[in-house]
């Protein structure tokens, strides 16, 4: 599902742009009389960011009148789950400050903060030479999930290099070679 960029629009503009998008995919799909009781939603990098609170934030699935409960599972890779400034690349936090206008509370868009209870199980898949963002900020997400009592994964990509545009660009298609 696509959404404006952050050139174009500051934040909320994305999730309401997916959800929107995810609303309109789910209605055309049951007009077909494609069986909606099996969805898996995933993402890679911005799209895991925003996936994820599709997926987990109640409050902005009652906001934008999403409804989860066809979903089966979650699958997210190369996500900033947490906004932590100190475990962040310059990248990344320059990313952060085109997304929000001055002053906007990122608590609002962090998966992290945004994560409620859920029944839906996912797969986080994370890299330790990630180059965005450090492996721990996808391990917070996690142990949270696990303490709230959700089933939570963490796959860990194995690679030396900066890989955060290698393994999000792909789904592990062929094996990479240097």
């Amino acid at each position: 599902i696509g959404y404006r960029l952050s050139t174009q629009k500051k934040y909320p503009t994305q999730i309401e742009d997916v959800c929107a998008g995810y609303n309109h995919a789910v209605s055309h799909l049951k007009e077909k009389g494609i069986d909606m009781s099996k969805l898996i939603v995933c993402g890679p990098s911005a799209g895991a960011h925003l996936s994820s609170i599709l997926t987990f934030s109640k409050l902005d699935q009652k906001k934008y009148g999403v409804d989860v409960s066809g979903v089966i599972g979650y699958v997210g890779w190369g996500c900033p789950f947490c906004f932590d400034k100190e475990k962040s690349s310059l990248v990344l936090r320059l990313l952060l400050n085109q997304l929000f206008t001055k002053g906007y509370d990122r608590k609002q868009a962090e998966p992290l903060s945004l994560l409620s209870k859920s029944n839906i199980p996912m797969l986080l898949i994370q890299s330790r030479h990630e180059g965005l963002m450090d492996y721990s900020m996808a391990e917070v997400f996690r142990d949270k999930a696990v303490k709230l009592g959700m089933e939570c994964q963490l796959y860990e990509v194995v690679d030396e290099l900066n890989t955060h545009s290698w393994y999000t660009a792909g789904v592990f298609v062929i094996a990479r070679s240097e």
